[in-house]
């Protein structure tokens, strides 16, 4: 395959959502002739989304707490965070004109101007690096052969010494993120674990909460059984027509989601976290012995939204319109059990569909965690979700996706530059 040395890219960026508009700028900041390719018709329709469109860029977190949060398989980014984290990423939209402001003490959002403000900025930096981009162009063939890559699109046919794939996951499919590079990477010999939808809402067997559609709880802690202990995720959470949504269901659903190919799995809500039983009873006691004649829907509607306290009653078997003076010792902890053990299935998440990341990908092990670099193809270089990395909600993701971004067009600009030099 031989390449024209005048007209061809040194470095070709499939995907130009947010990893692969990173590794771009990267690259053509240290002087790579660098052609993005987009499937889509606009540049990081995903990016858009982020944040519910304010973008939560990053964190404050350090790199070992970034790692901790992200679990395990988040150790591959070991070294990469060290070198482009959370404070990089802050100085670097500052550097595009770009403000991002600790919001809540813990995430990173655009002062102004939300996540179009940042995309706006992003092709401004693309343009200053100038780098080409293509967009309609879905990638339909991929081969290599000493001295580089050829590409072949629905735009042409594009050839260069070194590739970077950063095509996204399958979450959020219609933004182009259909899951359409785990095939070119299989391709060049890649092994792709097991895809499955992460920071989901989770659909509950049954239709019990139909009735509790639109309750909104402010702090709560979903918890579940699974390989011999107990995990527990605390948030915010919300009813809906088909079951739950909110912080912590979508951080649950990282868990919970290799668990359901198996089948429901039974966990329970804590709806008042902050209290526990033995207080939580006395408080019943107290209120109950204050306020004799009041019904038992009134006694626990003061803690709760009406039509869950009504739902905690029925469940506990107890009378809503029963004198909360006259519960009995093994009433009161029925309800108290209720309102710290809530239970419910679990039956699945909402999918891809709804999904803010996707689960599983490249296998890390086949990757280099300083270059992003293929360790069976050099020169393929993979980033952002195409890798088998993620995190919670938070800015994690958009981390993760500016950490290998940035760690894998580093690495193809310094090797043009190497190439250029000779």
């Amino acid at each position: 395959m031989a390449r024209d040395q005048r007209t061809d890219p040194d470095v070709i960026v499939i995907g130009a959502g947010p990893a692969g508009m990173m590794a771009a700028i990267a690259a053509g900041s240290l002087g790579a002739r660098v052609l993005a390719v987009e499937q889509m018709a606009q540049p990081g329709r995903k990016l858009l989304l982020t944040g519910n469109g304010r973008c939560n860029a990053t964190n404050s977190d350090t790199p070992q707490r970034f790692i901790e949060a992200c679990g395990p398989g988040a150790r591959f980014l070991n070294n990469a965070i060290r070198r482009f984290g959370c404070r990089d990423t802050v100085a670097f939209f500052a550097g595009l004109g770009i403000e991002l402001k600790l919001d809540d003490g813990h995430a990173y959002f655009a002062t102004s101007g939300g996540a179009a403000a940042v995309l706006r900025a992003l092709v401004r930096a693309l343009e200053r690096q100038r780098v080409r981009l293509v967009t309609a162009a879905a990638a339909t063939a991929l081969r290599w052969s000493r001295p580089g890559f050829e590409l072949e699109t629905s735009a042409g046919v594009f050839r260069a010494a070194r590739l970077v794939i950063a095509t996204g996951g399958r979450s959020y499919p219609a933004t182009g993120s259909d899951g359409s590079g785990f095939a070119l990477a299989r391709a060049l010999g890649h092994m792709v674990s097991p895809l499955l939808p992460g920071n989901a809402p989770l659909v509950l067997a049954g239709a019990w909460h139909q009735a509790l559609q639109g309750i909104s709880l402010p702090d709560c802690r979903l918890s579940f059984e699974a390989g011999g202990r107990w995990h527990a995720h605390g948030g915010g959470l919300v009813f809906t027509h088909f079951g739950i949504s909110g912080p912590a269901a979508l951080a649950a659903s990282r868990t919970l989601a290799p668990l359901l190919a198996y089948g429901p799995v039974e966990a329970r809500l804590d709806l008042l976290p902050g209290v526990d039983q033995s207080r939580l009873a006395g408080m019943l006691t107290g209120a109950a012995a204050g306020a004799a004649r009041k019904q038992l829907k009134g006694l626990l509607g003061a803690l709760l939204p009406r039509r869950l306290a009504l739902a905690i009653i029925d469940r506990a078997g107890l009378r809503p319109d029963g004198p909360a003076g006259q519960l009995g010792a093994d009433q009161r902890q029925r309800l108290v059990t209720m309102v710290k053990r809530y239970p419910l299935s679990v039956a699945a998440t909402r999918g891809f569909g709804e999904a803010m990341v996707t689960l599983g990908g490249v296998d890390t092990a086949g990757i280099d965690p300083i270059t992003m670099e293929s360790r069976a193809v050099p020169g393929a270089h993979f980033c952002g979700e195409m890798l088998d990395v993620d995190g919670p909600c938070g800015g994690y993701n958009l981390q993760i996706a500016w950490t290998t971004g940035h760690a894998a067009g580093s690495a193809c600009g310094r090797a043009a530059a190497g190439s250029s030099a000779r």
